[in-house]
C-alpha cells in the first residue's frame, strides 16, 4: 500500500521524503501509517521500476531529493485505482483486546473501556478538527472532487470511531 500512497501524493506536485510523511500525517495516517524507514526504501524502489525520478536539490545548505511521478508512475497508479475495491478484514487491535477482556474481573473491564472510549471521543474531535481546516483549504475547481473524496476519508474515520464508542458504551458500560 505504501508504494500507491507515495505515487497518490506525488500526483499532485513533486514532493520532497519530508514532504510525503508530513502529507501522510494530516490525511492517510488516520488509515494507513508508514515510517520514513519504510518510505525510504520504497521510493528507491519505485525509482528503479522507472514510475517516479529525483532531482538532487540544495536548500538552506542541506541537499535534499525531490520526487517526480513519471507517466509510466501515472499509469501505475491509475490502473490501481481502476481496479475492484478488495473487501479487507478489520484490522483493529482493540478487537483483539475485547475478545480476551473475559478473563479480567469487570470491575478492571469497565474502567479500560470507559478510557477507550474517551480516546475514540478524542480521536474523533481531532479528526473533526482537521476535516474542518481540510474543507476551508481553497483549491482549484479542477482538483474539487479530488478534495470530496479526501474529506469523505476523514468522515468514514469520524463515523467510525464515533459508532465504535457508542457500541462500547451500549455494550459494556450501560
Amino acid at each position: 500500500m505504501i508504494e500507491h500512497i507515495v505515487l497518490g501524493f506525488l500526483m499532485h506536485r513533486s514532493m520532497t521524503l519530508y514532504d510525503i510523511k508530513k502529507g501522510m500525517e494530516k490525511s492517510t495516517e488516520h488509515f494507513s501509517s508508514a515510517s520514513f524507514g519504510s518510505l525510504h526504501p520504497t521510493v528507491q524502489r519505485l525509482e528503479k521500476q522507472g514510475l517516479i525520478e529525483s532531482q538532487e536539490e540544495t536548500v538552506s545548505g542541506r541537499n535534499r531529493k525531490r520526487y517526480t511521478l513519471t507517466e509510466a508512475g501515472r499509469q501505475h497508479f491509475m490502473d490501481w485505482l481502476q481496479q475492484d475495491i478488495e473487501l479487507e478484514k478489520v484490522k483493529d487491535n482493540s478487537l483483539l483486546k475485547l475478545f480476551f477482556l473475559g478473563h479480567l474481573p469487570l470491575e478492571k473491564v469497565q474502567p479500560l473501556i470507559a478510557r477507550y472510549c474517551e480516546h475514540l471521543e478524542q480521536q474523533t474531535q481531532m479528526l473533526k478538527i482537521l476535516h474542518d481546516q481540510t474543507r476551508h483549504i481553497p483549491v482549484p475547481e479542477h482538483l474539487e472532487r479530488i478534495k470530496q473524496h479526501q474529506l469523505a476519508t476523514l468522515e468514514f474515520g469520524m463515523d467510525y470511531y464515533a459508532f465504535a464508542r457508542e457500541w462500547y458504551t451500549q455494550k459494556f458500560l450501560r
